[in-house]
């Protein structure tokens, strides 16, 4: 569980270091923001299902220091409902990637 948060950063960090036109920049670009999109998603289930028994992933949300603050700030409901509106900017740029040419 613990590796989600170094992944996210990876998938972004090594998103922001990919440049260039060609082909390959892209796929990279967007298995990117994939794996980001992913590591989102994941957060964001473990929001909604905080609490819930044996189906929670309330580690998911307790390990990482950003998204437990964010649940101790606003609550679970809340703080899901962030991370899902976080979620819309790797979405969008995943599309501008999908869409050039």
């Amino acid at each position: 569980m613990t590796l989600l948060p170094l992944t996210f950063f990876t998938g972004l960090v090594v998103y922001l270091i990919i440049s260039g036109r060609g082909p390959v920049a892209r796929a990279g670009r967007l298995a990117c923001l994939v794996v980001v999109l992913a590591c989102l998603v994941v957060w964001v289930y473990g929001f909604f299902t905080y609490g819930e028994g044996e189906g929670a992933l309330a580690p998911v949300v307790d390990e990482f220091y950003a998204t437990a603050y964010l649940r101790e700030v606003l609550g679970p409901l809340w703080a899901g409902g962030v991370m899902l509106l976080l979620a819309l900017g790797p979405l969008v740029f995943a599309a501008r990637e999908f869409r050039r040419r």
